[in-house]
């Protein structure tokens, strides 16, 4: 996922607040962006089921302060937390 967000330009804490569609500024950044957006809904969904019954110390770590998926430039932000916890 770290290439992804490299091919979007975006670095460590740079994409708060998400990434602007339309500044793609290639085919391959569109291209990133559209994967991001389509990684974070199942990857969380999974995710929140599995910890919410395996682990709930880390569910309440991970997804207690309302992270969940996004749509569109706003998945960038969302998926960069979600990788940093």
């Amino acid at each position: 996922m770290g290439s992804i967000f490299e091919d979007v330009g975006v670095y460590g804490g740079d994409c708060e607040g998400g990434a602007d569609f339309d500044s793609a500024k290639t085919t391959d950044q569109l291209g990133a962006l559209t994967e991001i957006d389509r990684f974070d809904e199942p990857a969380f969904r999974r995710s929140t089921a599995a910890l919410h019954r395996l682990h709930p110390e880390q569910y309440a770590y991970i997804f207690g302060d309302g992270l969940s998926a996004k749509t569109g430039p706003e998945s960038l932000g969302s998926v960069q937390t979600f990788l940093d916890r």
